[in-house]
């Protein structure tokens, strides 16, 4: 069990990374492309990336894990995953990346909460220690107070809310079927959904565009992979404390890349929550600590 949850952990990490690396490749792609199109992308792109391997392995036995899951539910990944998209897309050209980046994060609390009142998963208190340390990490990180406060600060919430339920019905999904279905059969449905009013604005990418897309896509299937791995090893609440990596992740590679300088308050925060996340794995080898509670359901 304990070996599980640190499989777990390993892939939550790359996970985390990858997501840090598309939505840094985000930041460039924002200005060229109508948010419809960007989230046609997201979709489709990514389901060109992922065909190869699909077609290779995975097309003999296609039909009958797809019954097994029923089109709904891939249809309710795809949609999810769309408003997801759309409104992060948006939250992009009003607020700035870090602040995003940072709000996203309750993402993880709200999971928590909702694998167990739904999965009935059951939570520990290291875990719970982790989720606040990780908590304090960000706000360290984002310094509150020092953004205006205004409507657009709203806009993220709603990937916040979709998001976790998104997690939720993966990992529901992830004990039933083959990792890769439930990341590859909702890019079709966001793809079919997104497609007509991708149209409406439709802005045909040039070369160098088409290279940043590619490798959106690139890191967005890593991540979906990834994530879908890392739940068919741990339950949602055990990999939760390491979702604040992605903040980490993510000032990092504004610094490389974007010249964003990182500050004492960036260094502090990124700190707390890498000590936050070895804290859960000393817990989860058993070493240095006794046994805990479970805290409930």
């Amino acid at each position: 069990m304990q070996s599980s949850t640190l499989k777990g952990i390993f892939w939550i990490v790359i996970c985390m990374f990858a997501a840090a690396c598309a939505d840094g490749t985000m930041k460039n792609l924002r200005d060229e492309f109508h948010p419809f199109q960007l989230s046609f992308f997201r979709g489709f792109v990514v389901f060109l990336v992922l065909l190869v391997p699909w077609f290779l392995y995975r097309r003999k036995t296609a039909e009958r894990e797809f019954e097994k899951v029923g089109a709904k539910n891939y249809i309710l990944l795809g949609g999810l995953k769309l408003v997801s998209s759309f409104s992060y897309i948006i939250a992009l050209n009003y607020l700035p990346l870090p602040v995003i980046g940072a709000i996203i994060l309750v993402t993880t609390p709200l999971s928590m909460f909702l694998a167990v009142l739904i999965l009935k998963e059951t939570l520990k208190l290291h875990q719970i220690v982790g989720v606040v340390g990780g908590l304090l990490g960000v706000l360290v990180v984002i310094k509150p107070g020092f953004v205006e406060v205004t409507p657009y600060i709203m806009i993220p919430f709603i990937t916040v809310v979709v998001d976790a339920f998104y997690k939720v019905v993966v990992k529901s999904l992830s004990v039933k079927v083959r990792i890769f279905d439930v990341a590859f059969y909702p890019l079709i449905f966001m793809s079919i959904i997104s497609l007509p009013f991708a149209m409406m604005h439709w802005e045909m990418p040039s070369l160098d565009q088409a290279i940043l897309v590619i490798g959106f896509a690139s890191c967005i299937s890593i991540y979906l992979l990834a994530m879908v791995k890392a739940y068919s090893y741990a339950d949602l609440s055990a990999l939760a404390p390491f979702d604040f990596l992605y903040l980490l992740f993510l000032s990092i590679i504004a610094y490389l890349f974007y010249d964003e300088l990182i500050d004492i308050w960036t260094a502090l925060g990124g700190l707390i929550i890498v000590m936050s996340g070895w804290y859960i794995i000393c817990k989860e080898k058993g070493k240095h600590v006794p046994q805990e509670a479970d805290i409930g359901h």
